[in-house]
């Protein structure tokens, strides 16, 4: 017994350098979305209430993140209006009723 406790001390040793999994983000894949006019370039980081939204005629390179500007505001929320009804359009239709339920 005292073998295998040895062994599993010299076993973490060697794995302690590897990130545990409480040191991961909750969730490893991003869920986001993104839609673009001529103008405008909004990408939406879903559940996490952040997003990015670029003047892409004044800033081509888009550098500057105006998400939080509230003089952007009504284009940004023309933008996540635009965004819901491209998902909205975009998914699939739930099938034919056959009957009362």
């Amino acid at each position: 017994m005292a073998t295998s406790r040895c062994v599993s001390r010299a076993r973490r040793r060697r794995l302690s350098h590897l990130p545990r999994p409480s040191h991961r983000p909750p969730d490893p894949f991003a869920h986001m979305t993104a839609v673009r006019t001529r103008r405008h370039l909004l990408t939406v980081a879903h559940g996490l209430g952040q997003g990015e939204l670029y003047d892409l005629e004044a800033d081509p390179s888009a550098r500057r993140n105006l998400w939080a500007d509230p003089a952007c505001r009504e284009v940004k929320v023309e933008m996540l209006l635009r965004m819901t009804d491209r998902m909205a359009f975009t998914c699939d239709p739930l099938p034919a009723r056959r009957g009362l339920f």
